[in-house]
């Protein structure tokens, strides 16, 4: 004899293949964002390793390398928001997994009608879903206010940094898995095509600008084979200095994969608390029919 409902047995496990579908989702997109967040982790947390450095002198455009910064980026902790960034991030991909794992499980207990597997998938289902949509709230909090934390790091690590800090590789150091520039800031400014913290305005009491500043031509235009060292470029001609602040490039980049993060997280929940729901039902339902079998 077959106990619980028939209908219900198997719209349960078409719902817990979608639920696995989610769950898969879910991890995908959150774990991109995770990869590309942890990319920039040493800008939103605070630890960049010292260098040197080349830069653009601010009044005549000339390139010239100055001293390695004095310390470490980040050895301080003031201001440094570490683990808040990528921390949602984290735990909506570990849930994730946990949930693919817990879908699998619900539907081989649905499939054998176990009510005390069924109640174990509710149980284990209910902490998951639960972490998972504080996970959300988390990533969606740290979006709305993460740029005063952001803030105070870079201006942190812009003291440190000391006007720049690498020169460009030259194109026979470089591998496809290498940086254009030698030094983290640098690479940022570059990749994120911003200057300083605000704008290049916190770099003219310097008295230089660093060549990542610089738009286009890039430095790696330059005639390298005519170079004697790539710690001593020639004079360079910066004709455009990006105006744009990386605080707010940074703000933009994080919160957009703090959205990503925190909607598919508060979505995926709202979609796999149904199946959980109908497994209650159904465990009802099996309880109810052996009750009579035995009665």
């Amino acid at each position: 004899m077959a106990l619980g409902s028939k209908s219900l047995h198997c719209v349960l496990l078409l719902l817990h293949m979608i639920m696995m579908i989610v769950a898969l989702t879910v991890l995908v997109i959150s774990a991109l964002s995770l990869a590309e967040l942890l990319g920039e982790r040493p800008f939103l947390e605070g630890r960049i390793e010292e260098s040197k450095s080349s830069a653009v002198d601010a009044a005549n455009g000339e390139a010239e390398v100055l001293r390695p910064p004095a310390r470490v980026m980040g050895g301080s902790d003031e201001g440094s928001p570490r683990g808040t960034i990528t921390g949602p991030a984290i735990l909506v991909v570990a849930v994730s997994a946990a949930t693919v794992l817990l879908s699998a499980f619900a539907f081989y207990a649905t499939l054998k009608r176990n009510v005390h597997l069924l109640s174990a998938f509710v149980g284990l289902m209910s902490v998951a879903l639960a972490v998972q949509v504080s996970s959300g709230v988390w990533a969606l909090a740290v979006r709305s206010n993460g740029v005063a934390s952001i803030r105070a790091t870079l201006i942190h690590q812009m003291d440190a940094y000391e006007v720049g800090a690498a020169t460009p590789r030259a194109p026979r150091d470089r591998s496809p898995a290498t940086s254009l520039w030698t030094h983290p800031w640098d690479a940022m400014q570059w990749q994120m095509k911003c200057c300083g913290v605000e704008g290049p305005d916190d770099y003219f009491g310097r008295g230089a600008i660093p060549l990542s500043c610089c738009a286009p031509p890039a430095p790696s235009d330059v005639d390298w084979e005519a170079v004697p060292s790539v710690t001593s470029p020639p004079g360079f001609s910066c004709h455009t200095i990006r105006r744009s602040g990386c605080l707010g490039a940074l703000d933009d980049f994080m919160r957009t994969k703090q959205l990503w993060v925190g909607i598919f997280a508060i979505a995926g929940t709202a979609v796999e608390v149904i199946p959980m729901m109908l497994t209650v039902m159904y465990s009802l339902s099996i309880k109810r029919d052996l009750r009579r079998i035995y009665q």
